[in-house]
Parts: C-alpha cells; sequence; structure tokens
C-alpha cells in the first residue's frame, strides 16, 4: 500500500485565519483512506470539522466544491502540531478542508500554492461555489494508505441436493468489499453487490433414467403386462462453487471452495398405449401409473399394441434457462426497443414458466419473448420470434417474477420490450440484440448487434418427461391356460448360496391342458434350471405337501430381463408351478399380500408328497398354455378317439 498525502503541513506560519470553511491546496496524491489529520492554530479552536472535498465540475466551475467525507474532531489545543485520528474516504485529485466555530488556525498569505474559504459553516455542502486565495496556506494536513483489495471470503457453503430447481450458495463477506461475484466450475456467474449469499438457477437440473419398458406378448388372456427395468432418477451435476470479492482498489483470490447440486423428487410414471399396432399416435391409459401394470383394456382379440412410460420427477421439469439472472448491475437500457440476451441461450426444449426482471425505473408494457436464428449461417443477426407473452408493469429496485407459459427450443434466446423505464444493464456480457420499436412478435427480421452488454433478463421452464423405449404386446387368445406370476423385475430378491425348489401358490392353473411357454425375470444369470408343475396330493390334510405332475429341463437362464422358454408341461386346473437351479435362486419377488411361495432346500423335483415351507412372496415365474379340449371318464381326459378330436360326448363337451 503507498502512502497518501493532502494538504499543506502543520507548522507555525506567519498569521492566522479564523472562522471560515477553508479548502487547502495540495490536492491527494492517491485514492484510499486518511487515517491521520494534522492541525497547528495560533488559538485553541472549538468545534472543529475536517471534510474531504471535490470539484464536481474542475473545468466549467474550478471554484466550486462538494464533501466526500467529513468528520468532527472537537477541541484543538494551540501551540504546536496537533494530530487526530481519523477515517475519511478520499480520491485521488481530493482536497483537505477545516471548519471551527472560534480560534484561529496558521496561515501564510504569499508564496504558497493557494486556498479556497468561504463563510460560515459549510461542511457537508454540494457543488457550492468558494472564494480563492491565490497564494495562501492553512496548517492543515492528512496522510493516509490507498485502500487494497479486500480478503477472499471465507466459508463459502452450497447445499447438497435441498432444492430441486436450484442450488443456493451462502458465504462471510470480506472486510471492505463491496461486491461478489460466485463461479461454477470455474466460470464466473456475473458481479453481485454486497451480498452473502447467491441462488443458482443454472446449475445442472436432475435427469431421468428412462430404462427399458416391457409389454407381455400372450401371456394372459385378461391383460398385457406392462413393466420396466432400470430406470431411476438422478440428482443434478455436482458443480464446485467458490466467491471472489472486491472494491475500489480490485479483486479478491478465490475463496475455499465447496461442492452443491439440485437434488430430485420422487419418480412417476404414466403408461401409454398406441392406437394400432404400430408404434405412433399414442395416448395416456387412465390410472396407469404402476410398475407393474395390468392393462385389461388391450384388444381382446390378441391385436397388438405398442406400449411406452412416460417419467417425470419433480426438480427435472426446471431444467431449461435461458438469459442471465435478474441483478442489480451496473448500469441501463433505455425504453422504446426490442433487446434480445446473447448470454445463455436455452439449454433444453421446452416451456418456459417463469421470467425474472430488475428494472431500475418502472417499466410499462413490458413485453417477452424467445427468439431464434432462422439462417444463422448467412444472417446471424437476423431474428424471428417463438413464443411470447405480456407483462405489462415491472416495477423497480428487485427481482420481479412473472408466471407464463410459452414455447422454447433449445439454442433460443429471450428477449424484451418495454415502451417506458429502465432494465439494469451492464458491460461484461456477450452482447445484445436491439431494434427501435416493438418488434414482438417478428420473421426473420435484421437486428442491430451489441457487443459486451448484458441484462438482467432470465427465463426458467420446463423439460418434458423422459420416455422409455416402446414395445409390442397383446393377450392371448381366449381360452389360454395361466399359472403363476408374471416374470418381471420386482423390488426384492431371493438369491442365497444354498439350492431352493420355489413354488408359487399364487395364481394356480385356471385349465388343464399342456403349458406351452414359461417366463422368468431373474437379476442373476441361473444355471441347470428345472420348472415343473405341481399338485397337492391332500390339500385337506397336508395343504404344504406337493408332487410333481410334470418337469423339464431349461438349462441357464441370463439375468437382468425377462425371459421366455417354449416347454412342454402337463397341467391340470388347480395345479401350481415352480422351479430350481443349481447355483442358487436369484429370482425376483414381491414381499407383499398376497398366496404366497412354497420353499425347500435342496433340488425337489421331482419329488412326491414333500413337505415345504410357506412364505408371504410373490415369485417372478409364469406360464402360459393351451387347454386340452375333451371330456373326462373315469377321472381321465379323453381329447381324441380314432384320431379325431373329442369337442362333445352326446351334447356335453
Amino acid at each position: 500500500m503507498a502512502d497518501i498525502r493532502i494538504g499543506a503541513p502543520a507548522i507555525n506560519r506567519g498569521t492566522s485565519l479564523g472562522a471560515y470553511t477553508m479548502i487547502n491546496n495540495g490536492s491527494a496524491n492517491e485514492s484510499g483512506k486518511i487515517t491521520s489529520v494534522e492541525i497547528w492554530a495560533s488559538t485553541s479552536l472549538v468545534n472543529c470539522e475536517v471534510a474531504i472535498f471535490y470539484k464536481p465540475d474542475p473545468s466549467g466551475f474550478p471554484n466550486n466544491f462538494s464533501t466526500r467525507d467529513i468528520e468532527f474532531i472537537g477541541a484543538v489545543a494551540s501551540g504546536a502540531k496537533r494530530t487526530f485520528s481519523v477515517d475519511l474516504d478520499v480520491v485521488a485529485g481530493d482536497y483537505i478542508g477545516i471548519y471551527f466555530t472560534s480560534g484561529n488556525i496558521e496561515r501564510d498569505s504569499s508564496g504558497c500554492g493557494g486556498m479556497w474559504y468561504k463563510t460560515k459553516d459549510n461542511i457537508p455542502c454540494t457543488n457550492l461555489a468558494f472564494t480563492n486565495l491565490a497564494t495562501s496556506a492553512i496548517s492543515l494536513y492528512g496522510t493516509g494508505e490507498t485502500a487494497a483489495p479486500p480478503d477472499p471470503p471465507t466459508n463459502v457453503q452450497a447445499c447438497d441436493g435441498l432444492y430441486t430447481d436450484k442450488v443456493i450458495i451462502i458465504w462471510i463477506k470480506s472486510d471492505g468489499a463491496t461486491g461478489y461475484q460466485v463461479y461454477r466450475d470455474g466460470v464466473a456467474l456475473g458481479w453481485l453487490g454486497d451480498i452473502d449469499a447467491y441462488v443458482d438457477y443454472g446449475a445442472d437440473p436432475p435427469t431421468i433414467t428412462p430404462g427399458t419398458a416391457f409389454a407381455s406378448d400372450g401371456r394372459n388372456a385378461g391383460y398385457v403386462t406392462l413393466n420396466i427395468t432400470g430406470e431411476s432418477a438422478n440428482v443434478g451435476i455436482t458443480h464446485v462453487y467458490k466467491v471472489r470479492a472486491r472494491n475500489a482498489e480490485g479483486e479478491s483470490g478465490d475463496s475455499g471452495t465447496d461442492t452443491g447440486y439440485r437434488g430430485v423428487g420422487s419418480l412417476t410414471k404414466q403408461w401409454q398405449r398406441s392406437a394400432a399396432d404400430s408404434d405412433t399416435d399414442y395416448s395416456d391409459i387412465d390410472g396407469a401409473t404402476t410398475d407393474p401394470y395390468n392393462d385389461t383394456g388391450a384388444p381382446e382379440n390378441g391385436d397388438g399394441r405398442y406400449y411406452r412410460c412416460v417419467l417425470n420427477a419433480t426438480g427435472v421439469g426446471g431444467g431449461i434457462d435461458v438469459g442471465n439472472p435478474a441483478i442489480n448491475r451496473t448500469s441501463q437500457l433505455t425504453s422504446g426497443y426490442t433487446f434480445i440476451a446473447k448470454d445463455n441461450p436455452a439449454n433444453a426444449s421446452g416451456v418456459i414458466t417463469s421470467i425474472e426482471i430488475w428494472a431500475n425505473q418502472n417499466l410499462s408494457n413490458c413485453e417477452v419473448a424467445t427468439f431464434y436464428r432462422p439462417d444463422p449461417d448467412n444472417f446471424p443477426d437476423n431474428l424471428s420470434t417463438r413464443g411470447a407473452t405480456a407483462i405489462g408493469t415491472v416495477t423497480a429496485g428487485a427481482k420481479r417474477t412473472f408466471a407464463v407459459n410459452f414455447p422454447v427450443q433449445i439454442g433460443d434466446y429471450i428477449g424484451i420490450y418495454y415502451s417506458s423505464g429502465e432494465l439494469e444493464r451492464d458491460d461484461l456480457g456477450v452482447g445484445l440484440w436491439y431494434k427501435s420499436g416493438d418488434s414482438i412478435p417478428c420473421t426473420n427480421l435484421a437486428f442491430n448487434s451489441l457487443a459486451n452488454a448484458r441484462i438482467s433478463l432470465f427465463g426458467i421452464g420446463i423439460i418434458p418427461g423422459q420416455t422409455t423405449n416402446a414395445d409390442r404386446g397383446y393377450r392371448a387368445p381366449s381360452g389360454t391356460i395361466d399359472i403363476g406370476n408374471p416374470g418381471i423385475r420386482r423390488g426384492y430378491v431371493l438369491s442365497n448360496t444354498v439350492v431352493y425348489t420355489i413354488i408359487s401358490k399364487n395364481n394356480p392353473a385356471d385349465a388343464s391342458g399342456k403349458i406351452t411357454s414359461v417366463e422368468l425375470f431373474c437379476s442373476t444369470d441361473l444355471l441347470d434350471v428345472e420348472v415343473a408343475t405341481f399338485y397337492r396330493p391332500d390339500p385337506d390334510n397336508f395343504p404344504n405337501n406337493l408332487s410333481t405332475r410334470d418337469t423339464e429341463y431349461i438349462g441357464t437362464v441370463t439375468g437382468g430381463a425377462q425371459r421366455t422358454f417354449a416347454v412342454d408341461l402337463d397341467v391340470e386346473v388347480g395345479d401350481y408351478i415352480g422351479c430350481v437351479a443349481s447355483n442358487n435362486s436369484a429370482i425376483y419377488l414381491d414381499i407383499e399380500d398376497g398366496d404366497g411361495t412354497w420353499y425347500a432346500t435342496n433340488d425337489h423335483i421331482p419329488c412326491t408328497n414333500q413337505l415345504f415351507g410357506l412364505a408371504a412372496w410373490i415369485l417372478s415365474l409364469n406360464g402360459i398354455g393351451t387347454p386340452v379340449v375333451g371330456i373326462k371318464w373315469n377321472g381321465v381326459t379323453i381329447s381324441k378317439w380314432n384320431g379325431k378330436v373329442i369337442s362333445k360326448f352326446n351334447g356335453i363337451g
């Protein structure tokens, strides 16, 4: 820091001067703080004040002064140099002055740099004319030090997932600072005023991983089963934040850093079905918001339909931002023009739902709009409006927020028109386009370009929900056998180091005949898988004892998705379906209300009257098949006679 000097030395001079407001020549050599004042009085001074003065218009009115800063000293004893501690702001070129109600200050009347005076107390004053004494000086002298840039802010903290639409950054302010700037991942977000918090709406929004949708193919005559695997709602990207402070002397170094990110709400689902057997023309299925979901509205005749799921989560919809934060800036833009911000084009497509504006003077007849460039390569300054809305009056002095609803596409810009008032602006941005008059709306209109300008106009919007892939599904023809539960991803996994034979008690076979297809969903690969149909030999007395009716070896079942296998299993109405694997039983299941699942350690396929345990599980194992057409004779189903299918016997069938 350099020394500051102002005024003339406090020495014993030849004459004295009484109670005037007096200003010494000898202007300040630097800007900063005057911390010490020296005065030599010939007779004691009473009610003494000192002040820093400047000339508002030195070329036009060289003898007019205004006060910059003042301090009351009180009594000053005579006969020697007296020194007083003060705290006075000073700018290079300023002057020092004094007033006292009685007493005299030492003065030279010739041979000096000059001074100014005026009767009475003129501290403070504004653009006041003084009389000049060209060769005089008084014993009034100030010293100090130039101001230094502030220290960095401390205790910077950014919130972690506390809000879905923003990250809030706070800090402890620096002494002597007049403004602050937040940096996100090293990128400056714009200078702010003397504040200790910033709301970052530009932090990356949370996202959705849509996963993979499945629709069952003829598994059930009553519905198509829909489910998703691999979907998730994800918090926003983690950003690194730091803050700098500044004052008239410059910027501080970087603060310490902290990380922050936007949170995400719970995942919601809405299933959609195509209008016909093609991957187009989708509409929502009423009430289809669960996973899994059984679509009973699928065509009963087995015609195919395509299915997909739209996923949403709070915060994901707030992911669009366009323009610059609505903050108090260093300059203003006048009315009667259409202005379009080049900074921060829209980061995604969707709908703008909120507009933020900071006006320096009240705006009238305000309109906002999104703009795009129809031919940016050949006509980079021609723009068209995409969507617009009327705001009306915008009150000055703070950020004002307005609910809106108009479209935006990725890469669009945001613009504004107002018939009167002023909008906050600074000269730190990429630039803006402007044109005289109201150009909202417009089509391929040429605008003027202004570099290094940024306006306080910001838009926030909604990104439509993420949509899964489409998958075709259909209902089974009427009369199809159904046994067990759909092979879908569920909430839990039965995974053990020992081998279990597991049998689904839910949904016993609804008809007798042949199981021709089974489906399973396991989390990891199953080895040496066998499936079987089971029945209870004595359900009244031994309800948990089961025997196999028919078995089939499948082999390896690859994990991570629904797998379907062709089989040939005899089944009778009321039978159950089960399986076993040689490595373990890492198969999906729900632990929820249901008829449950029988289980026993080791491989019990085949088995006879084997006792099983019972748990409240719903197992992802399902079989479908074809009923046998025929009649029963002594408890045996006879489907053919002399090679012909029996459908009726004496009118019964």
